[in-house]
């Protein structure tokens, strides 16, 4: 369970007050720095860090065969793949179009499936393929989009140590980190709290002393099958998890820091800022779950109400974000909800003090970089179809 204020702001604010600001924020970055100064590259969480990334680099590939549900692929450890990584199967279709121009922006790929590498060659890789009518020539590839991961931390980690790990993993901005209140050692409990909130991959952190020290373990594990995939264990030093402590106790949060908190009338689920209006400043976008409310910062943190994208009761906010499709300086407002157990997708433009509908599809938009993706998306089946 995790208990710091921060995280639960990040994606799902579950109450009504939001954390604008925090002035002793570039003393916590200070402490932060205090251990890594000291260990450098042996920094035992640096090591663990890398190494889950390692499961999670954009990849590309090509089917060169396919046998007994099993797929060779013309990459391998030269190309840095390993034993468990999970690949999207896809076949490129049509040009997609531009909403407003109808300039060609990229190609259509309809999805296939998924594949699981098993074992790793030089130059290739074998995958069991998990579903999709796979076929030569297909294309494979694990994308820039950010992995939906559930970081659980079990109760025999010390805080600071599990605390800091967990801000390691989220600032490489490559995983999407969703929180749990549950309390668990049962593995059974933390997937089905995974597969409740639809996440990727599970991230279970559990501890153990020996000779003074803790031994770190992390476990990975697919969410949709309990499958693990990776496991790594490091030694952290007495003296390291001391360090920990020490930035907390004089660098962190303190009885007489000053906040900033702003009082809002209604619950945050996702929350994200862009210039849509044109004026050089970015508003913040706040999705209550079926209306969009925008807001402008003034002084001292006040916010003041803009504008409102007014939903339906039946709507439910899965994805919210911005991008300036159009290149006019403005973005525009990119919106994925679950409306009468259907995924859809919206794309909201603001001209002339108004919102309009620019696009609309039965599709899970997402923004990768400054790219816009589409993709068929199935209730209880996560991804599938045309990108």
């Amino acid at each position: 369970m995790r208990k710091n204020v921060e995280r639960m702001a990040q994606n799902k604010i579950p109450g009504q007050r939001f954390l604008l600001s925090y002035i002793s924020g570039l003393l916590a970055v200070i402490c932060c720095l205090v251990p890594l100064a000291s260990y450098a590259d042996d920094n035992p969480l640096s090591l663990m860090r890398d190494d889950v990334l390692s499961y999670f680099r954009p990849l590309k590939g090509k089917v060169v065969s396919v046998n007994n549900g099993m797929a060779v692929i013309n990459a391998g450890e030269r190309s840095n793949v390993k034993k468990g990584m999970r690949f999207i199967v896809f076949r490129e279709g049509s040009v997609f179009l531009h909403p407003v121009t109808k300039a060609p922006i990229g190609t259509l790929e309809a999805v296939i499936g998924k594949a699981e590498v098993k074992e790793v060659g030089y130059d290739t890789s074998t995958a069991v393929i998990l579903n999709g009518n796979v076929k030569v020539s297909d294309k494979v590839r694990i994308s820039e989009t950010g992995v939906r991961m559930l970081f659980y931390q079990g109760k025999n980690v010390d805080w600071s140590l599990g605390d800091s790990y967990y801000r390691l993993i989220k600032e490489t901005g490559r995983f999407e980190i969703v929180d749990t209140a549950i309390e668990t050692d049962n593995d059974s409990e933390v997937i089905a709290e995974a597969k409740r909130l639809n996440v990727d991959v599970v991230l279970i952190l559990s501890a153990k002393e020996s000779a003074g020290d803790t031994m770190l373990k992390q476990r990975l594990l697919w969410a949709d099958n309990s499958l693990k995939f990776a496991e790594d264990e490091v030694r952290v030093a007495v003296a390291f998890i001391k360090e920990l402590r020490f930035g907390e106790e004089f660098f962190g949060p303190q009885k007489g820091d000053v906040r900033t908190f702003v009082d809002l009338p209604f619950g945050v689920r996702l929350i994200t800022a862009g210039d849509i209006d044109g004026d050089g400043k970015a508003e913040l976008l706040m999705s209550t779950g079926s209306d969009i409310r925008l807001y402008s910062q003034g002084a001292a943190g006040y916010l003041s109400g803009l504008y409102e994208i007014k939903g339906t009761p039946n709507d439910d906010h899965i994805w919210l974000d911005v991008l300036d499709i159009n290149r006019d300086g403005k973005d525009e407002v990119i919106l994925t909800l679950v409306k009468d157990n259907m995924v859809v997708s919206r794309i909201y433009e603001f001209k002339d003090g108004n919102f309009s509908v620019l696009w609309k599809g039965d599709v899970f938009l997402r923004r990768v970089g400054n790219e816009l993706i589409a993709q068929e998306y199935e209730m209880g089946g996560g991804d599938k179809g045309a990108v």
